[in-house]
């Protein structure tokens, strides 16, 4: 709680929360420094649920999305296209799951199925969307994800799924070649 007193002819709003600097400001108005301390405090206790070791069992991965999302996809160049891909997984399966069940094996679950639908280039930008969206979790706001990252570099360990569907694009090119070849060659008129 934040405690607002009257110094002089200001108004003076003190926050202190545990693990956090003493936040202070003065205001012209009561009305001010209400409406500072609440907006303050709200934003206080969103970073305090990031950090929280229970918070890993009641957020899911939507949270997750939906706050890189809103936070840091406005940032980007191809915000709006970002936002058309995060809006699309939010209504996958796998954006339900809370972060304590995540594992990469979910992420391969969710490659494969995509790869039925469209072409690997695009599960390969996807991949690096969430990888950077993992990151900035980890790194910016705090967040443990141990099973997910790679204890080397401390990022989300997709890389070496985007190699698989790098090279499985690769296979499904030669087959692709393979077969209108063999398309050409069976089904070529005999000229004579």
């Amino acid at each position: 709680m934040a405690a607002i007193r009257r110094r002089g002819r200001k108004w003076h709003v003190q926050i202190r929360r545990k693990n956090h600097p003493s936040l202070t400001r003065s205001f012209d108005t009561r009305k001010e420094a209400n409406a500072w301390a609440r907006e303050e405090e709200t934003r206080l206790d969103r970073l305090q649920a990031w950090r929280g070791p229970v918070s890993m069992h009641c957020l899911s991965l939507a949270d997750l999305v939906r706050r890189y999302r809103d936070e840091e996809v406005p940032k980007k160049r191809g915000a709006h296209v970002e936002t058309i891909i995060l809006d699309a997984f939010l209504r996958s399966a796998l954006a339900n799951l809370s972060l304590s069940e995540i594992g990469p094996r979910h992420f391969a679950t969710y490659r494969d199925a995509r790869l039925r639908d469209v072409r690997p280039a695009t599960i390969c930008r996807e991949l690096g969307i969430f990888q950077h969206m993992f990151g900035v979790a980890i790194k910016e706001w705090g967040l443990s994800l141990a099973k997910l990252v790679r204890r080397s570099t401390g990022d989300l360990d997709l890389s070496a799924m985007r190699r698989d569907v790098q090279s499985y694009s690769r296979v499904a090119a030669v087959e692709d070649r393979a077969n209108l070849a063999h398309k050409i060659m069976v089904h070529r008129p005999i000229q004579g």
